[in-house]
């Protein structure tokens, strides 16, 4: 699972380590997504089978250094291996521009395979000159190839993160009704949980202009009158300073706890831009998703804003909307991510198997490869005969004492 482990700026030549890719959050913002070395950590000093090892060996030692780099894929190759495996067009596109971009940068994306800069898709030397780790990588991890492809597949062809559905937050609710895979996280406050601060503090400061749109639309929704409908604008005048709070009958201070208004300068256009910042408390986000959520299942009731605490408590509403938009987004862009960088690592895999599979065949021929095949059959049965009669003997002695 992905973490987002900073915030990427363009303009500063910001250099990704390995397993890093930029993520795009919206226009003007974006992180950076930390992908964790899962083969590694999970390949087992021993094979799982002695059997299967001894004979993925004998093909391994078959081949020499040459042949060993040549068993990688084209551009062209796994693009078509692509179309056949992964009927999501929306998956498809993303894997070819998430390939292009492997493919530019300078940086390790992944840490089993390799693209080179003229688009030849190949294992990396510490797997492909370890017979070990090369043989947990073909039998270990690419079966699981199939499991996570199976938990793409709909009957509509679109997988589940590039249906329309789930791109408005407002249509994804607490109770799953989305078939979401079993490796993602459910709940939008999962992505809150795999951030470090500094995003935290970039994903909560709020854009004044963008926000007033947000609470346009929600006074329109629940059909403010004008005199309500100024009374909250009002309170949100009080929160970003415009209107002194002191002066104001029924303001209360604590309703607005947790929220404060700066002015900045933007360096390349000399203008000033005024940010609502939210506290990064764990707590105080999940009252705000929680707030949301119920204000998203309540429908389109009539409201009214008398007062101006009541005001106050509209324009958190509001707040608690945007910020759960703000936060579905960027949950969803980095799911689709990972999905994306998953598929074409384990595309890549399973192609360069095939190829390897080809290799071993041309160079041991067809016949010889059928008839080990059918003498490692012979021996794995004889061993199981030998087990049965084992157990035979034991049960006998065991009903003679």
């Amino acid at each position: 699972k992905a973490r987002l482990v900073g915030v990427f700026n363009k303009d500063e030549n910001y250099e990704l380590e390995a397993l890093q890719l930029p993520l795009q959050v919206d226009g003007h913002l974006m992180m950076i997504l930390q992908f964790e070395d899962q083969v590694s950590k999970k390949c087992p000093m021993l094979p799982s089978s002695k059997t299967d090892y001894a004979d993925f060996l004998r093909k391994y030692n078959s081949l020499d250094k040459r042949l060993l780099e040549s068993c990688g894929v084209s551009e062209r190759d796994l693009f078509v291996a692509l179309s056949q495996l992964i009927t999501c067009v929306g998956c498809r596109r993303a894997v070819e521009q998430l390939f292009q971009e492997v493919q530019k940068s300078s940086h390790s994306v992944y840490e089993t395979i390799t693209v080179t800069s003229n688009g030849w898709l190949g294992i990396s030397p510490s797997f492909r000159d370890n017979p070990k780790k090369l043989y947990h990588l073909f039998h270990c991890v690419r079966p699981k190839l199939h499991e996570f492809l199976e938990s793409m597949r709909r009957k509509n062809k679109r997988c589940v993160f590039h249906s329309l559905k789930l791109h408005k937050s407002t249509e994804f609710q607490s109770d799953n009704k989305v078939n979401l895979p079993k490796w993602c996280n459910y709940s939008v406050i999962d992505v809150w949980d795999r951030m470090c601060q500094e995003c935290r503090e970039e994903i909560t400061t709020i854009d004044c202009n963008c926000f007033v749109e947000t609470m346009d639309h929600y006074l329109k929704k629940h059909r403010f009158c004008n005199e309500c409908k100024a009374k909250v604008q009002r309170a949100f005048h009080i929160l970003t300073g415009d209107v002194d709070f002191r002066g104001e009958p029924g303001f209360c201070s604590a309703i607005y706890e947790g929220l404060r208004c700066c002015n900045s300068t933007n360096n390349n256009t000399t203008t000033q831009t005024r940010h609502i910042h939210v506290c990064c408390e764990r707590a105080y986000i999940v009252h705000m998703l929680m707030q949301a959520h119920g204000e998203m299942e309540g429908g389109r009731k009539e409201r009214h804003a008398k007062t101006t605490d009541i005001a106050q408590e509209e324009v958190c509403t509001c707040i608690a909307l945007y910020l759960h938009q703000r936060l579905h987004k960027l949950w969803h862009q980095k799911l689709t991510h990972e999905q994306t960088w998953l598929t074409l690592c384990y595309i890549g895999i399973e192609a360069c198997r095939q190829n390897f599979e080809i290799a071993v065949q041309d160079k041991i021929g067809m016949g010889q490869a059928l008839c080990d095949e059918i003498e490692l059959a012979d021996k794995a049965k004889e061993s199981k005969l030998e087990k049965k009669r084992l157990k035979k003997k034991r049960q006998k002695k065991k009903k003679e004492n």
